[in-house]
């Protein structure tokens, strides 16, 4: 629900709040999942890949809406943006900042998206 919106932005918005919600709820496996997919990716069972493939489907399309949409700044190209989402919405990044920095799971992700519309938008 939260990226079946008619706006672009309000897309990246919710699509990363809803993501760093469902990170938060299962942390401690998500970081086991990744660190295991790294350290022996067939340990797994593909299953960080599978997620991952999904994400990075999922950040083509949204940098296509926010193309779209006319959002996307001139120097920004829409496979630029796909890149920094994939970067930003990284299990790593959430983690990073809601583990390391201390920040809520909203806090978090309101960096986030807040970076990923700063960098990318007009």
């Amino acid at each position: 629900a939260a990226v079946a919106v008619p706006n672009a932005l309000e897309h990246l918005r919710g699509g990363i709040r809803a993501a760093s919600r469902m990170l938060a709820a299962d942390i401690e496996i998500y970081r086991v999942l990744h660190a295991m997919g790294r350290l022996d990716p067939g340990s797994v069972g593909g299953a960080v890949d599978k997620m991952d493939a999904e994400r990075r489907g999922g950040m083509r399309y949204l940098a296509k809406r926010l193309k779209e949409d006319g959002v996307l700044r001139d120097d920004v190209t829409q496979a630029q943006a796909a890149d920094l989402l994939w970067v930003l919405t990284s299990f790593e990044a959430f983690d990073m900042l809601h583990t390391d920095r201390g920040m809520s799971v909203d806090r978090a992700a309101d960096v986030i998206a807040t970076t990923a519309e700063r960098a990318l938008c007009r």
